[in-house]
Order: C-alpha cells, then sequence, then structure tokens
C-alpha cells in the first residue's frame, strides 16, 4: 500500500479537490493538520475531498503538515539547518 498526500490546493477554489495519487483507492491520502496540538483543524492549504471516481471518500486520516502559526521542521543540507515548511511549500 502506498501512502500519498492529498495535494496542496485547498485554498484555491475549483482546484481544492483530492488531487492524483492521493485519490487511488489502493493508497491511504494523508491530509494535512494545521498544528501537532490536540485542537487541530485542517490546513487551509490540504486538499478536500470529493476525489475522482471511486475514490470520494478521502482524506483516510491527516496528519500534521505546517501552518503559518506553526511550521514543519526539516532539514535543508543546502543551509545545513532546518527550515519550516508548510505542505511541501516553503514559508517566507
Amino acid at each position: 500500500m502506498a501512502t500519498v498526500a492529498v495535494g496542496n490546493d485547498g485554498d484555491i477554489t475549483g482546484a481544492d479537490r483530492i488531487q492524483p495519487p492521493g485519490d487511488m483507492v489502493n493508497a491511504l491520502a494523508v491530509g494535512s493538520a494545521d498544528t501537532s496540538g490536540k485542537k487541530w483543524k485542517r490546513a487551509s492549504y490540504s486538499c478536500i475531498g470529493p476525489g475522482r471516481s471511486p475514490g470520494y471518500v478521502k482524506p483516510d486520516g491527516v496528519a500534521f503538515g505546517g501552518s503559518d502559526t506553526e511550521t514543519f521542521k526539516v532539514f535543508n543540507p543546502l543551509l545545513g539547518s532546518t527550515v519550516g515548511v508548510q505542505g511541501t511549500r516553503l514559508c517566507t
């Protein structure tokens, strides 16, 4: 089974549906939560359903993916330090 992201266009009207490959049947589709705390909600950029048929009920789950108020820290080997991201976008 593959684990895939649902997409980062959730804040764009008309492009906010679950993106391929997140809408495939034999994949675990993961959306983004806006905080790592207990009182989370869907991150604004995380795509929402429905996806293409038959992947209408997606995402299958959520995980913290970063937000404007709490970024997800990843290592940047070019800088030799961590940077804050949300989804697959760099925060500025």
